[in-house]
């Protein structure tokens, strides 16, 4: 899931940077999707790790 999460953001810094120099015109909507997927992948990661700690 780290790995998933670390792709996502990965891929939604590259679509928001190639938007910001105008290279392609990609709408914002899919950096954000991108951006909030990853993040909420990463969140799950950590609260996963953190639960499987305490257990023991």
């Amino acid at each position: 899931m780290l790995q998933a999460s670390t792709i996502l953001l990965a891929l939604g810094l590259v679509i928001w940077s190639v938007t910001w120099t105008g290279v392609l015109d990609i709408p914002m909507e899919v950096f954000w999707a991108l951006t909030i997927g990853g993040i909420c992948m990463l969140l799950m990661h950590i609260a996963s790790t953190r639960r499987a700690s305490n257990a023991c």
